[in-house]
């Protein structure tokens, strides 16, 4: 059994719901998990017009057996505790917790209006499902199915941004592959033992808390007998302070159409067999990474298009845009939030394709030794702590500093299968904070690089002319 590293919890009356509902199965009970802090204010950052879900399209192809492909799809999902749990916030602090059931009739939805359809209609059906929240009294997941005809088959998989960020997410999308399905071991962690009895919970307390103390008397002799780290760390903090500084002060820049007041409604679009090789050797050749080629190509993109909308655009004319940086120290975690956000400035008013991929190279190297991105994840940390109205101000007032969210995200080199049907493809739209209403995720998957775009209509009405 998987546990937190908070412990298991004991069980509490969550909000009431009816139980052994048509449609449901029933699971075994798997423990309450506290929330951590990161995970509860991701949680409290869904806007009426902007649930922070990550979304993920997986297009497979040679399906025979689709029923079965489904109950294989399921069955290695729910391996994972954080699928079976719903969140619960009606106590603090915040949990997940479990109460055996299994709501099918919501989990996998079946939508047949995409037989035989081209990507465009895909689209707008994706978009139409990507701007419904997902139900706060279920597991906080949604999986919609849409036959395409020719043994073909996407798989949109949704999942709120509490339970894994979108490096986490993609990892365990790749999990539930049969490549990835046989190498996955559960990590078994031994739960502690209980006292029972009246007085059992009380003992329990005053356990934890001397561990906690002994715990807390062995680090501070630690750190005694080594003063030098202690200088090295307050150093470190008053950077990590600084770097949070410049953060919440940026000023934001963002034309007036990425300001307008969000819709609810959502466009998709994506681009797909984009030959990584060809984009390497360009980026090897220009002394680059891929991420600045894809940046730079990016400001240039927004740049047509906010020109094709009237603009007049100087060439020092910046946009910033919010980027996620991975800092995940074990590889193998699949739930869970650790990851901090830098802001960039796109030179899309620069016409001239050098001088903005040297300049978008430049602001990133800099960013790259720049701790902005722990400050801000250490940043999260705190506020989660935080009433959930103050930790929404906080979070609005750093989300609004950028007017779209731009994710990289390296995928495997080798093509995957699902039940022996061959992934064909995958595209991924990053969840956006507060009032931005642009995301983007560049996918790398066996050679090739996918494009997603997903936007309010009201900030960018047409995603596919900024993917072409």
């Amino acid at each position: 059994m998987v546990q937190s590293a908070a412990g298991p919890r004991q069980r509490r009356p969550g909000p009431s719901r009816p139980r052994s509902r048509p449609g449901c199965i029933h699971l075994p009970i798997i423990g309450d998990e506290r929330m951590s802090a990161v995970d509860h204010a991701w949680l409290e950052m869904d806007e009426p017009n902007n649930p922070m879900i990550v979304s993920a399209v997986l297009e497979l192809e040679d399906v025979r057996a689709p029923k079965r492909l489904i109950g294989v799809l399921l069955d290695r999902l729910l391996h994972h505790p954080r699928f079976r749990q719903r969140a619960d916030t009606t106590h603090l602090p915040a949990a997940w917790v479990d109460d055996g059931e299994l709501h099918l009739g919501y989990h996998l939805r079946l939508d047949r209006r995409a037989h035989l359809a081209d990507d465009e209609r895909l689209a707008a059906l994706i978009g139409e499902e990507l701007a419904h929240p997902l139900d706060r009294a279920l597991p906080l997941w949604r999986i919609t199915l849409y036959p395409r005809g020719h043994h073909r088959l996407a798989v949109l998989f949704r999942a709120h941004h509490a339970i894994a960020d979108g490096v986490a997410q993609l990892r365990l999308l790749l999990q539930l592959t049969d490549e990835g399905a046989r190498k996955l071991h559960t990590r078994e962690v031994p739960t502690p033992e209980k006292h029972h009895g009246p007085l059992g919970p009380m003992v329990d307390f005053l356990e934890a808390a001397n561990l906690g103390l002994e715990r807390f008397n062995v680090g501070v002799r630690e750190q005694l007998r080594h003063p030098r780290r202690l200088i090295r760390q307050a150093r470190t903090g008053l950077d990590l302070a600084r770097a949070a500084g410049r953060v919440l002060l940026a000023a934001r820049e963002a034309p007036e159409c990425f300001s307008r007041p969000l819709s609810g409604r959502r466009q998709v679009a994506w681009l797909r067999d984009i030959s990584l090789d060809r984009v390497r050797h360009f980026a090897q050749a220009q002394q680059v990474t891929i991420n600045d080629v894809f940046l730079a190509a990016l400001g240039g993109a927004f740049g047509q298009v906010l020109r094709a909308d009237g603009l007049k655009l100087s060439v020092d004319v910046d946009i910033s845009v919010s980027i996620p940086v991975n800092l995940r120290r074990d590889d193998a975690d699949v739930v869970g939030n650790s990851f901090g956000l830098v802001l960039c400035k796109l030179p899309v008013g620069e016409t001239f394709w050098p001088r903005r991929l040297a300049s978008v190279s430049r602001r990133m190297l800099a960013l790259k030794h720049s701790p902005e991105a722990r400050a801000v994840l250490a940043g999260l940390e705190a506020v989660g702590h935080l009433p959930p109205a103050a930790e929404k101000r906080i979070v609005n007032w750093l989300g609004d500093k950028a007017c779209a969210v731009v994710s990289n995200l390296p995928g495997p080199a080798r093509a995957l299968h699902l039940d022996g049907a061959r992934l064909a493809d995958v595209v991924f739209w990053p969840p956006q904070t507060s009032h931005i209403g642009i995301g983007i995720g560049l996918l790398s998957y066996a050679g090739t690089l996918s494009l997603g775009v997903s936007a309010d209509t009201a900030q960018l009405p047409r995603p596919q002319d900024l993917a072409a």
